[in-house]
């Protein structure tokens, strides 16, 4: 993913630390001095973070822009991840059994992809035990109204 490249690896790194040498973020990258000093020079053309001597020492730290710019991968990031996804699938079930059982509708056929949904062993521990016994007295019942 193109978050592994170098640009994004030293704007997570500042946006992280805060600030460091070029060495630092060369060794933290594990890429050569050389290869990091190019790369800095791209962002700095772009706003993205800015160079200063202390003492001897060149310190790189992330610009306004550059803040912007980590927040933003960081958001991405966290949309990216498998955990993301798992929050929206166990908020989008309990919202659909919260609906079915608010509006008192509901029959076997619409309650079989929830059930199969809140057993499955990726889901099956993240559901809250409130919906999960909510789930089987609406199972319980659409079983009952069906026989």
């Amino acid at each position: 993913m193109f978050f592994n490249r170098v640009p994004f690896k030293i704007v997570n790194i500042l946006g992280d630390i805060g600030s460091g040498s070029i060495s630092e973020l060369s060794r933290m990258l594990e890429t050569s001095y050389a290869h990091a000093v190019k790369v800095l020079r791209v962002l700095e053309d772009n706003g993205i973070v800015k160079t200063e001597m202390r003492g001897r020492t060149r310190v790189v730290r992330l610009t306004d822009r550059g803040e912007k710019l980590y927040e933003t991968i960081k958001k991405i990031e966290e949309i990216l991840s498998p955990e993301f996804y798992l929050k929206k699938k166990i908020r989008r079930i309990e919202e659909e059994i919260e609906r079915l059982h608010h509006s008192g509708r509901f029959g076997v056929p619409e309650l079989i992809p929830l059930k199969y949904e809140i057993e499955r062993p990726d889901l099956k521990d993240h559901i809250e035990n409130s919906t999960r016994e909510k789930f089987v007295a609406m199972w319980e019942r659409a079983l009952n109204e069906q026989m």
